[in-house]
């Protein structure tokens, strides 16, 4: 494995935006690594302090669906407020079929510091595009691509 590289993630090819695909025995850890790899992919994640936390809940969708919404809340807090996240811990999930009824999580990070965090990919949004979420062989895999 690579220094930059998150367990359970791996970057695919895409001739216009960048997308990547996680893997976990459960929805928390899939989550989790999901989370991670967004994150990896914007900056070093070695560089970031667990400094101070913010808690999400979110509450019923498609299990994609609410995948993009958590990401697209990270990806926010970056952009909006100027928060990095490195852990993240991700609880309660409750699933009914292919929905997700219920999850609840805490991100700890700190404020992004140019002299200390070095933008690696710009990312402007997570897209719908070929968003997946699917079993798979005893595993959960998430598929994302993100408009860069």
């Amino acid at each position: 494995m690579l220094e930059n590289e998150v367990e359970g993630f791996e970057i695919l090819d895409h001739p216009a935006d960048m997308g990547f695909r996680c893997r976990a025995k459960t929805m928390e850890v899939l989550f989790e690594r999901c989370a991670r790899g967004l994150t990896s992919l914007l900056v070093d994640l070695g560089s970031i302090e667990c400094q101070i936390e913010r808690e999400f809940d979110y509450q019923g969708d498609e299990l994609d669906l609410v995948l993009y919404n958590w990401l697209s809340e990270i990806l926010f807090l970056f952009d909006a407020e100027g928060l990095l996240f490195s852990k993240f811990v991700v609880k309660n999930i409750l699933t009914t079929g292919e929905s997700l009824t219920k999850f609840e999580a805490t991100l700890y990070g700190q404020n992004f510091d140019r002299t200390k965090h070095e933008v690696k990919t710009y990312v402007k949004a997570i897209t719908l595009h070929q968003l997946k979420v699917e079993r798979k062989a005893g595993e959960i895999e998430a598929q994302v691509f993100l408009d860069i």
